[in-house]
């Protein structure tokens, strides 16, 4: 704790007027959630989402969890490609083929994400990813989405 001067108390705080809400301040939303998005890139015409996770609180204070893994949409063009996907999801993601075996299409996992996030604020590593390019793949409606550096700004 700093002192405010030499005269003050520490238990005095850091501030000799009691602290007021900032101007710009807002009430916490009521219903929050986590969601992350792993993705190739932010581009769903070009990348790959290849797993989505999220965590809401439920009323009664508890969190409940939504994980899925996602299978492309599009199929590598030949073995080569294949094999280059497949070194790069094990590089970037710690995942193998197999992982994905099963998985249901980056779109319907996204339809089950935004379902499990409804009504909710949601806080994201990455909020253009979230809010704007995969959300409109799968054709979900708006969510309300802050990312990190927002509210890194906000505590400035």
């Amino acid at each position: 704790m700093i002192r405010v001067s030499e005269a003050a108390p520490w238990d005095a705080g850091l501030y000799p007027e009691p602290a007021r809400a900032a101007p710009w301040s807002a009430e916490r939303p009521a219903h929050l959630a986590f969601a992350t998005l792993w993705c190739t890139g932010g581009d769903p015409e070009r990348d790959s989402l290849v797993r989505v996770q999220a965590l809401r609180q439920a009323a009664d204070g508890r969190w409940d969890s939504f994980a899925a893994f996602c299978r492309s949409e599009r199929a590598p063009s030949d073995t080569l490609a294949a094999e280059h996907v497949g070194a790069r999801l094990a590089r970037e993601f710690g995942l193998s083929a197999a992982d994905l075996d099963g998985a249901p299409e980056a779109a319907r996992a996204l339809e089950q994400l935004h379902a499990f996030l409804d009504g909710r604020t949601v806080i994201t590593a990455a909020r253009h990813q979230a809010r704007n390019g995969w959300r409109a793949r799968a054709g979900a409606p708006a969510l309300a989405v802050l990312d990190l550096a927002e509210i890194a700004a906000l505590c400035l």
